[in-house]
């Protein structure tokens, strides 16, 4: 395969309360340009974990002919704090000996500080090169502690990986890791996204509870943090209610908490100053300055209580440089959302019925990927 999905890695793991630790090769076999798409791909992986002190652990390990820990199993609080760390690793070069990093490993991590009894221990093995020392002998050790060994080789036919694989002691995948991969998952894509949700009277208690889990799902497959994809949310219906800022929360479980308290308003639906007003919402802790992509997601079922001024305000939005995504339900007018999109029928989406929402979240990810992977900050 070219890459490992994160849902499908963190399926098979089957990891949701664990002591996680990431074993790095940035070996000479590696080379620059690779260890940044590594480190790129980790933070992905990571993004798929419940980073937190009561949920996953992660510890963070690097070696070539000697090992290093960067960060042990009580590190980090968040995936957010995991993910800007991934970014500041420094590359070495150097030799290759994968059974040292092992059992250093085991010895000073998951025997170290911040790792907790009785609770599963996970190890990520990410590699290119063929291990000066031996390897099968720590995958034993390790998996006798027990500690449960995912091996991924960022080449298709990278060595040793096959050779760790006897009995039930290791999972293996093969990644071959690429700049297709690293876009696949819109890293070091920074973007502002809003999202601006219908909660008019007209949408049940039920649907509105669907919307907030599609929103949910977007930020939990997403890079989010404060120089990532930043996120605030509107709601809209009679009036408009401001659930939280760009700069109010960096890190996915402040913003999924801040969604679920969310509360429908009920009311008519005035779609047409709700984009007004969403306007001046992207001036607060936005970074159009620094030519970050402005997106805005509106999530409507029905047609607008007074349209006339849609077209005009739609297109005060997009002369701001803010790219606008309409996401229709049910009743959703076809027509204006094709307008608040500024007729571009791959800014629009529509499903039949709120349970099939989630199942936009890879069509409008590969949207946004395009609009966001090349946007560096100042171009």
């Amino acid at each position: 395969m070219d890459f490992i999905r994160e849902e499908y890695f963190t399926a098979e793991a089957g990891i949701n309360t664990a002591d996680v630790v990431f074993i790095i090769d940035e070996s000479g076999g590696i080379g620059n340009n690779n260890f940044q798409l590594i480190q790129s791909f980790v933070q992905s992986l990571i993004g798929s974990l419940n980073v937190n002190q009561t949920g996953v652990r992660v510890g963070i390990v690097t070696y070539n002919e000697a090992p290093k820990a960067h960060a042990y199993l009580d590190s980090f609080q968040d995936r957010t704090e995991a993910q800007q760390f991934i970014k500041l690793l420094p590359y070495r070069g150097g030799g290759s000996n994968t059974g040292a990093a092992l059992r250093f490993t085991l010895e000073s991590v998951f025997k170290g500080r911040g790792s907790r009894e009785d609770v599963q221990k996970v190890a990520i093995v990410v590699t290119d090169s063929k291990s000066q020392d031996s390897v099968k002998e720590a995958v034993a050790e390790l998996h006798w502690f027990p500690v449960r060994v995912f091996a991924i080789g960022v080449n298709e036919k990278t060595p040793d990986l096959y050779d760790m694989e006897g009995g039930n002691r290791l999972t293996l995948f093969t990644a071959k890791v690429t700049e297709k991969s690293v876009d696949a998952f819109c890293e070091d894509a920074p973007s502002d996204v809003i999202f601006l949700t219908e909660s008019s009277e007209r949408i049940s208690a039920e649907d509105f509870r669907k919307m907030k889990e599609f929103m949910k799902s977007v930020v939990t497959k997403s890079i989010v943090g404060l120089n990532d994809m930043r996120v605030g949310v509107m709601q809209f219906s009679t009036r408009t209610k401001v659930e939280f800022r760009l700069n109010q929360y960096f890190s996915k479980d402040e913003i999924l908490e801040a969604i679920d308290n969310m509360k429908q308003q009920n009311g008519g639906v005035e779609t047409g100053r709700a984009l007004t007003e969403v306007s001046q919402f992207f001036s607060e802790g936005g970074r159009r300055s620094f030519r970050v992509p402005q997106i805005l997601m509106v999530i409507t079922d029905g047609a607008a209580t007074n349209p006339d001024n849609l077209r005009k305000n739609s297109d005060a939005l997009r002369a701001n440089n803010i790219t606008v995504f309409s996401i229709g339900v049910e009743n959703a007018n076809k027509t204006e959302l094709l307008i608040m999109a500024g007729n571009n029928q791959s800014n629009v989406f529509y499903v039949d019925k709120f349970d099939q929402l989630e199942t936009l979240y890879k069509q409008i990810s590969g949207v946004i990927c395009s609009i966001t992977k090349h946007r560096k900050y100042g171009e």
